[in-house]
């Protein structure tokens, strides 16, 4: 099985398909608040298939040609319309659209020159796809050839597949386009499911282990760090294994360990960069080249300070982990369905349920956010000599730490 996940880092919701029922209210200036929305549609691909946008737009009235009103989606229907079947023939009567001469049932409401039409139940009549997001106050309309064009040789992780999947539309393209996609409220309870769970707050392994281990489910997947430095763990093909937070835990010192042993070479490396060197060329003068591949002084500490930190840190770290501090942020599961569901009421986690794409899952990673708390303050003031003596410090106690067996 393959693995896709699928990092959201925007919240975009889709119009309901209930839209054109609630878009039968009559628009009114006295009516809810209209919140414009810039409509755009898809013109076509760039060349690594990428779709290329652009705004719709005409200069007849003064209104928006798009804007939201409560949850549903309204836009002026002849430039729309032109976006997505130039073809299609517009008319309204007795207040309702019509559309190639036929009565869609929808309502057209008649303003500063405009018409005004909810966008969604119009687009589905045209098998085309709609793209909502509320939070940007931005759609997008994908006219049915290339939405299927797309579909063709897209990403199956790509919200836009999805959810033209899940509306029927991907079936209408000629040939169709294969895309069976579940959610976890169609799976049997016995039926596997993977889930991405985000822990409320971070937990130590041994407290991750527990939490599993209460509801039933299991990990192919453990996502966390400390200090700014981030751990993963994970199981090829959603294997998972009773393990694998023993092995995250094994990780993050290894990871740490290796911070605090690689500095020795770091800073040698550094050292040898940054000794003066000579450059000449036939019938020039010779010329001294001095710092860092040619960076001043300035440059040179800021390198210095920021290896220090990174030993100081991790070494601080280290023993943060060994004393039992939390590193857990996320774990990805795959267990019976219903155990999912009972995981999802648990309130230490935020779990977001894998969708199914024919045979393969699409999931959200875990969200997990490090800080490093940057450069102390004690050693972003050292300057001169007194910083060269607390690094060379730094590097003889690793020098001296890392030839112990561990």
């Amino acid at each position: 099985m393959k693995t896709r996940t699928l990092v959201l880092l925007a919240a975009l919701t889709s119009v309901t398909a209930c839209e054109g029922e609630r878009a039968g209210n009559s628009l009114s200036a006295s009516g809810p608040v209209e919140v414009p929305v810039a409509l755009s549609r898809v013109a076509g691909f760039d060349d690594e298939g990428a779709p290329i946008l652009r705004a719709i737009s005409d200069s007849v009235g003064s209104g928006p040609v798009a804007f939201l009103r409560g949850d549903s989606l309204f836009a002026d229907v002849r430039p729309l319309l032109a976006a997505l079947d130039s073809a299609a023939r517009v008319e309204q009567g007795n207040g309702r659209l019509l559309l190639n001469g036929a009565d869609t049932g929808l309502p057209w409401e008649p303003r500063d020159r405009r018409g005004y039409a909810p966008v969604l139940p119009l687009a589905a009549r045209l098998h085309a796809y709609v793209r909502l997001d509320r939070t940007a106050r931005m759609a997008t309309v994908w006219a049915a050839p290339l939405l299927c064009r797309y579909a063709r040789n897209a990403n199956y992780a790509a919200p836009v597949f999805i959810e033209a999947a899940e509306q029927g539309l991907l079936q209408r393209c000629d040939p169709p386009v294969e895309s069976e996609v579940r959610r976890i409220n169609t799976a049997r309870d016995d039926e596997m499911w993977a889930a991405a769970a985000t822990l409320t707050y971070p937990m130590t392994a041994a407290g991750a282990a527990a939490l599993l281990e209460a509801f039933g489910v299991d990990a192919y997947a453990v996502y966390g760090g400390i200090a700014g430095y981030p751990i993963l763990v994970r199981e090829p093909d959603y294997r998972t294994s009773p393990t694998l937070l023993e092995r995250f835990e094994s990780e993050t010192v290894a990871t740490l360990e290796r911070m605090i042993c690689e500095l020795p070479t770091a800073v040698e490396r550094t050292a040898r960069r940054a000794a003066p060197r000579t450059s000449s060329e036939p019938g020039r003068p010779t010329v001294i080249v001095e710092g860092f591949e040619g960076m001043d002084s300035v440059a040179d500490a800021f390198r210095k300070k920021r290896l220090l930190a990174s030993a100081v840190t991790a070494r601080a770290a280290l023993a943060a982990v060994r004393a039992g501090a939390p590193t857990v942020y996320g774990i990805e599961v795959l267990a019976p369905a219903k155990d999912v569901k009972r995981l999802d009421s648990s309130t230490r986690v935020r779990l977001e349920p894998g969708i199914r794409v024919g045979n393969d899952w699409v999931t959200n990673t875990p969200a997990v956010t490090l800080s490093s708390g940057g450069v102390p303050q004690d050693i972003e003031r050292l300057e001169g000599a007194a910083l060269d003596t607390r690094l060379q410090q730094e590097v003889d106690r690793s020098s001296s730490e890392c030839r112990k067996p561990r």
